[in-house]
Order: structure tokens, then sequence, then C-alpha cells
């Protein structure tokens, strides 16, 4: 929440580059380090753990828009919520559409 509040009240961009929720500098890391060894980003990607974490939010939705298939591995507590997960269903869907 702090650096949401720096954010409105800074006269220059704020990146927010971890948050509870999502974690998007590791994810552009993870897919630049995908891109290089497998020249492509429509792959598998199974994550084994919380995968309500801010780096299973972010690797899930990352791999939906990527054109990839994401597994994650977790007891049903420990999924994602709904709401992303519809999120993450309909970026899968459009990007295939395209």
């Amino acid at each position: 929440e702090d650096v949401e509040t720096l954010g409105k009240h800074a006269n220059v961009p704020v990146w927010n580059a971890l948050s509870d929720d999502f974690h998007p500098t590791q994810m552009f890391a993870d897919y630049l380090t995908i891109l290089e060894e497998f020249d492509r980003t429509d792959i598998k990607f199974a994550y084994f753990g919380d995968a309500r974490s801010n780096m299973g939010n972010s690797l899930m939705l990352m791999t939906a828009h990527m054109g990839g298939d994401f597994i994650g591995v977790a007891p049903k507590e420990l999924w994602p919520t709904e709401d992303l997960q519809a999120e993450v269903e309909f970026a899968h869907h459009f990007k295939r559409v395209w």
C-alpha cells in the first residue's frame, strides 16, 4: 500500500515491482529467460507450491498472456482467487483467438 500511495502523490512514474498479489518484474525476467532458452513463449508451465502467492498469481497470468498453459499444483485452499482465474481464462482464450 505504501508504494501505491507514493505513486498517487509522486511527480514521477512509480513502478511497483512487488506486491502481496503480484511480482511483475520477476515475470519479465523469467519470460526473458524462457524466450532465450526455448525461442518461444507458448510453453506448458507447472508451478508447485502456494499458487495464490504473488509468484503463483504472476506466473499464471503471464503464461496466459504469452499463449502458454499454466498448471498450478497446490491444495485447493492455496489456489488463486476465482476472479483471477476468470481473468486468466479470458486472457488465455483472447490470446488464442488472435
